[in-house]
């Protein structure tokens, strides 16, 4: 995905650990409606990641591929998406730097694939600050994000709430901003097996949001989006 939600996520519920030794994860999600950077990128959702995390050097190593599926009366309307991601978690001191390159990919709708890079500065902090940068070398997309927010244990779910800033300047088109609240939990249902679900509003400058929808055509936009999401995360 263009953002690194599962890291932002773990960042908020938990200090940064290195893997022992080889780990295996998949992450499988369904919502109403997926919502990146301002913008909605599907009504009715699946989202699933199939990835490996090793510890190499000072800091830990990662590949995963990513996949949107589009669900509902209004799939058509969107594009389903996989991306294949590399990247590099350093811890620096207290805090830790995440590198990663992504390619984009949409099985299907013969849309341009693109190589996209992105990084993340989680600041081990008061919040939990995370700052998030990206750059598209295909369509010259970039923006950059800041999101933080407390986080607790409340009769074992870990739980958080987090606010989001951030700005896109497309390769083409108009520039956008953007501000959001998020409402999350994470409870860990067995040895490897852990449940999370969160709630996510967010505010554009621009109408990204689908307010009517006929076939494969955006008939209306608001400037508005809530996304109720729900998943499994699977380690091994």
């Amino acid at each position: 995905m263009r953002l690194m939600t599962l890291t932002c996520l773990a960042a908020l519920l938990a200090p940064f650990a290195l893997a022992e030794d080889t780990e295996f994860f998949a992450v499988s999600s369904f919502g109403s409606m997926l919502i990146d950077r301002g913008e909605q990128l599907a009504a009715g959702v699946n989202e699933t990641t199939l990835g490996v995390e090793r510890a190499v050097g000072p800091g830990l190593l990662f590949a995963d591929v990513y996949r949107i599926t589009p669900l509902g009366a209004d799939d058509e309307a969107f594009t389903e998406e996989v991306d294949y991601t590399l990247g590099y978690a350093l811890p620096l001191g207290r805090h830790e730097l995440v590198m990663a390159a992504s390619w984009l990919t949409y099985p299907g709708s013969g849309g341009t694939q693109s190589l996209e890079l992105a990084g993340e500065l989680v600041f081990d902090a008061p919040l939990s600050p995370i700052l998030i940068g990206f750059y598209d070398t295909e369509f010259e997309d970039y923006g950059m994000e800041a999101m933080a927010g407390p986080s607790a244990e409340l009769h074992g779910w870990g739980v958080y709430a987090a606010g989001r800033i951030g700005a896109v300047t497309p390769g083409e088109g108009e520039n956008w901003t953007y501000y959001g609240v998020e409402f999350g939990a994470e409870r860990a249902l067995h040895h490897g097996v852990d449940l999370f679900g969160y709630l996510r509003w967010e505010r554009s400058s621009e109408d990204l949001f689908a307010d009517e929808i006929s076939g494969r055509d955006m008939i209306s936009a608001r400037d508005t989006g809530l996304a109720l999401m729900a998943g499994l995360v699977l380690t091994h």
